[in-house]
């Protein structure tokens, strides 16, 4: 696995940041179809990504870990949820809320290289599998 240096949420510009929020394991984080308004940095805890098939059956897709973001391919891309989020340990989350996208990218262009880096490791994670 590749470990990247994270960036601290405080850290952002034009956006809202909210206060960290614990939640138990099984909570669900947002359901796949869903619309998303923000995404996210795991502070502490780990969470699963599931798909759900037509069949009922989920397929476990993705596991995040602490300091690292998810949700936020779905928020840059303006489409719904490809999967559904839920926490598998305790974890401790903070949402972020952009508002414009191109405000945010712009304000925030480290952030931006630190997101496509982990999206690139993530694609050769599953190159790799």
């Amino acid at each position: 696995m590749f470990t990247l240096p994270y960036y601290l949420p405080q850290n952002l510009n034009k956006c809202i940041i909210s206060e960290s929020k614990t939640l138990e394991k099984n909570s669900l984080i947002y359901a796949q179809g869903e619309k998303p308004k923000e995404f996210y940095f795991l502070k502490q805890g780990l969470v699963g990504l599931y798909h759900s098939l037509e069949n009922g059956k989920e397929t476990l897709t993705r596991l995040y870990h602490a300091n690292e973001y998810f949700g936020f391919r779905t928020i840059f891309s303006e489409t719904s949820y490809h999967c559904s989020a839920k926490v598998l340990m305790e974890a401790d989350i903070v949402r972020i809320f952009p508002g414009n996208h191109a405000n945010f990218i712009a304000n925030n262009p480290d952030f931006s290289c630190y997101l496509m880096k982990q999206l690139s490791n993530e694609l050769l994670m599953q190159n790799t599998e």
